[in-house]
This record gives structure tokens, C-alpha cells and sequence, in this order.
């Protein structure tokens, strides 16, 4: 993937299959708690959650190339942030290299447009909603 001139890449990142589910985001070197992972400004808004939105507020919803490949976990290593109009994802603990990104989404989103049974082997394969 191209990344353009408003969207920076803090660590070098793979999208790769995922037991967790289909494709998902990697980091290819150590990332220590806090640091920036990704940061982007260029995505679509929309006023209703889709399959691969962000949710920013109750009714906006963006839709990024890149951090359409993060997927749920229920213990997830990283959150997502907005600073201004840039969508960043920082990590929450220490990532090795080659471990996959993730988050929670029921930190994010207020209700999932697709709901689904996880499959982040941290939980009991509960219903994500």
C-alpha cells in the first residue's frame, strides 16, 4: 500500500492473514506503550456506521484504508485517538515485532453494524454487538 503525503506511518506496518480474522494490521519492529503507531487525515465521513467504520462521534463514522485492517480483540494492545482532523492509533503496551494490532471495539463503537462471535482466544467467543 502507498500511503500519501498526509498520512504517516510511525512504525512500519504489514496487513498479513490473521487467525483472528481473515487480514489484519502487524507491526514489523518493537513498539513501546504510548508511541504512535499510525496517524492519518484522509478517510470518508459518514453519519452511520458501516462494515470497516471508526466511529468519532455518535453520528460520525470514517472510514480510513489503513485501520480498516485493525481488528477487535478483548484484550487488545492499542486505541484509537482523534487530534483534530488526523485519526491516530497509539499503542496501550508494549508490541513485539510481528504481533498483531488490535483493539476493542466496544471502546470505540457505540453498536456494530455486523455483529460477530470473537475470535481473539482471550475471551469465550462472545457476541460482539
Amino acid at each position: 500500500m502507498i500511503l500519501s503525503v498526509s498520512q504517516v506511518q510511525c512504525v512500519r506496518l504489514a496487513i498479513r492473514p490473521s487467525i483472528i480474522h481473515g487480514k489484519g494490521l502487524f507491526t514489523q519492529e518493537n513498539v513501546s506503550s504510548g508511541a504512535l503507531i499510525y496517524e492519518s487525515d484522509e478517510y470518508t465521513v459518514t453519519s452511520f456506521p458501516i462494515y470497516g467504520s471508526l466511529q468519532h462521534t455518535p453520528t460520525e463514522h470514517i472510514l480510513e484504508d489503513f485501520l480498516r485492517w485493525e481488528n477487535h480483540s478483548c484484550k487488545p494492545n492499542s486505541c484509537l485517538r482523534f487530534d483534530g482532523s488526523a485519526v491516530q492509533l497509539i499503542a496501550t503496551v508494549f508490541i513485539s515485532a510481528d504481533e498483531e494490532i488490535v483493539c476493542d471495539y466496544r471502546t470505540t463503537e457505540d453498536s456494530i453494524p455486523t455483529p460477530f462471535r470473537c475470535n481473539c482466544g482471550h475471551c469465550d467467543a462472545i457476541i460482539i454487538r
